[in-house]
């Protein structure tokens, strides 16, 4: 009760501490909209967003100096915000490793103002002075949360740049190093006639590698400059794809077991020299991080409208938690990734989802222990059915990126099962068959 016998009204950090369970509900539904791969539990949906809350609602009742009210006001510090601060930064590093981008981030606060001032005003919808001044001092404090994430998010992806470059200019060196040799043994008149047979082949390998990592860096470059990758369609045969590349794998990893699994009529609309560029690095990956015991399993498979390719390996499991970033390599650097492949600058599978989104389509991985790690793309056989295939709702999180639901909204386990002909549960309905699907070594 006021002085006057008037009952005092409610103020907005009381009003945010009663309904905080609400709150973060709401903030926790629009984490889920933008989440990347399977959703993980609620407590990482809703990461920091708790303690931020309750650290603004501290700062909102905080005294202030007028010195430190018009500090604030002009976006400085004025005043002791450690727990904000901390709370702000911790989120902001989570979300990098989450997969978030900037923007991602940001919407989420957006979100929150928009809940808490929803949520407050239909409560309060004859507002007295202090709780005018109670919002304007939540959105003060909202928007030092904001600039507080995004500075730290930046300055994590800042730093992975750099990493970047520096594995770029690692890896370019070798190559050069290796040709300077070859030309120092070609220089040499004492150099025998045997060693030099062997050089141009050395250089060209060396020149290749050099190429495929220039390439790498153009395409990502410029996909980060907000241009699509460039693709030029014209009919073409997946299967015949698949097996060209799968010859070149033979013959580079001659004791390594490829297989090739292809069912249906598997042409279409497609840049053949992409698909090549796709499945190469698709089968890089799988070469890198399968296990060499057990074979890895391209497989094909016709729809309606779109044409299925996945390439399977057994092999350690991809962590859960990695799952959503595997096709940002800044994110990864940012994470702390460090395994790459000799020779890789760590942009394959940046360019597989890139290729697949140019041609409207999209690329999803699962990995278990029990199952093995599969890498999906689905491909419209025709560029423009590309929007909206099957009708279904796909949550695809950024960039052509499958999330947690696959075709037709059903869940979808692409794992190890529909090696030679066994049973592949391709998530449709459950339990499809690549039985009599023909195999790399002519067999059916």
């Amino acid at each position: 009760m006021g002085s006057d016998g008037a009952t005092a009204p409610l103020r907005l950090g009381d009003f945010i501490l009663e309904n905080i369970e609400r709150i973060l509900a709401e903030w926790e539904d629009f984490a889920r909209r933008f989440w990347v791969g399977p959703l993980p539990p609620v407590a990482r949906l809703r990461n920091d967003a708790e303690e931020m809350l309750r650290t603004l609602v501290q700062d909102m009742a905080s005294p202030r100096t007028p010195a430190e009210q018009k500090a604030r006001s002009e976006g400085h510090n004025g005043g002791d915000r450690t727990g904000m601060n901390q709370a702000a930064v911790g989120h902001a590093l989570a979300r990098v490793d989450d997969g978030f981008d900037i923007a991602r981030m940001v919407a989420e606060f957006r979100a929150l103002r928009a809940s808490v001032s929803r949520i407050w005003w239909e409560s309060v919808p004859t507002p007295h002075r202090e709780q005018i001044e109670d919002m304007r001092r939540f959105n003060e404090a909202l928007d030092h949360l904001v600039a507080t994430s995004v500075a730290a998010f930046a300055e994590r992806l800042d730093r992975s740049r750099q990493l970047f470059l520096g594995i770029l200019g690692h890896d370019l060196r070798q190559p050069l190093y290796s040709m300077k040799m070859f030309i120092d043994v070609m220089a040499n008149s004492l150099a025998r006639p045997e060693d030099l047979s062997a050089i141009p082949a050395r250089m060209e390998r060396c020149c290749d590698s050099m190429g495929k990592m220039l390439a790498d860096l153009l395409d990502f470059t410029t996909s980060q400059l907000g241009s699509s990758m460039p693709v030029y369609p014209d009919t073409a045969d997946l299967e015949a794809i698949c097996r060209e590349v799968l010859e070149e794998f033979l013959a580079l990893a001659p004791d390594r077991d490829f297989k090739l699994q292809a069912d249906g009529e598997l042409r279409g609309e497609w840049d053949a020299a992409r698909l090549r560029q796709l499945i190469s690095n698709l089968l890089s990956n799988a070469k890198h991080h399968g296990a060499p015991d057990h074979p890895i399993t391209t497989m094909l498979r016709e729809t309606a409208e779109e044409v299925t390719l996945a390439v399977h390996n057994r092999g350690r499991p991809i962590p859960q938690e990695s799952l959503g970033i595997l096709f940002d390599p800044m994110v990864r650097l940012a994470a702390g990734e460090r395994n790459r492949p000799q020779g890789s600058i760590g942009l394959g599978l940046y360019i597989c989802r890139q290729i697949a989104v140019a041609h409207g389509g999209k690329i999803h991985v699962e990995s278990s222990a029990e199952d093995g790690t599969t890498f999906t793309v689905r491909l419209p056989k025709s560029r423009r059915k590309a929007d909206g295939v099957d009708g279904a709702k796909h949550r695809t999180g950024a960039d052509g990126v499958d999330g947690a639901d696959g075709v037709d909204g059903a869940k979808r386990r692409s794992g190890a099962d529909g090696v030679d002909g066994a049973k592949h549960r391709s998530g449709r309905d459950g339990a499809e068959s690549f039985d009599g699907a023909k195999h790399l070594d002519g067999s059916r």
